[in-house]
């Protein structure tokens, strides 16, 4: 995975409540359905995410940016 698709994962993952529990219950699905290729060792990395802080990350940002 490139920089530039780690960033939109996690820009993903923030900003999108449905994309981030998507992600939570199977990360390589999820990345895969959204077109996000990642390799073996980038799922682990990515697997060790608290995607409980990034729903708080999400609670911070104005309604404005974030997915519905």
């Amino acid at each position: 995975m490139s920089q530039e698709a780690v960033e939109r994962f996690l820009g993903r993952a923030i900003t999108d409540e449905r994309f981030r529990e998507r992600a939570r219950l199977s990360l390589e699905q999820s990345c895969l359905s959204e077109g996000y290729a990642i390799s073996q060792t980038e799922a682990e990395y990515l697997a060790n995410l608290d995607f409980r802080l990034l729903g708080f990350v999400a609670t911070t940002l104005a309604d404005s940016i974030r997915r519905n």
